[in-house]
């Protein structure tokens, strides 16, 4: 499992049941779970597996105006 350098910043992910992505997508952007069942997409101190940009507009399209309020954080489900 590929952990990012404690001086880095990193973005871990989980994906609410049903919207898992597929094996298939995690092999080509060589993205593992996590022991915590988070997938870690985003590592500063390498190559990012899925370009920032790609992951900034998913967050808009998935979370829209939750994204734009940096109070809001839901429980996880």
């Amino acid at each position: 499992m590929k952990e990012c350098a404690l001086a880095h910043a990193g973005l871990r992910v989980w994906f609410r049941k049903g919207s898992e992505p597929s094996r298939a997508w995690l092999t080509k952007h060589n993205i593992e779970e996590q022991n915590d069942g988070s997938f870690r997409v985003y590592c500063a101190d390498h190559v990012p597996f899925v370009p920032a940009e790609y992951l900034h507009d998913a967050f808009r399209t998935f979370a829209g105006p939750l994204y734009d309020d940096p109070d809001h954080a839901p429980d996880p489900v």
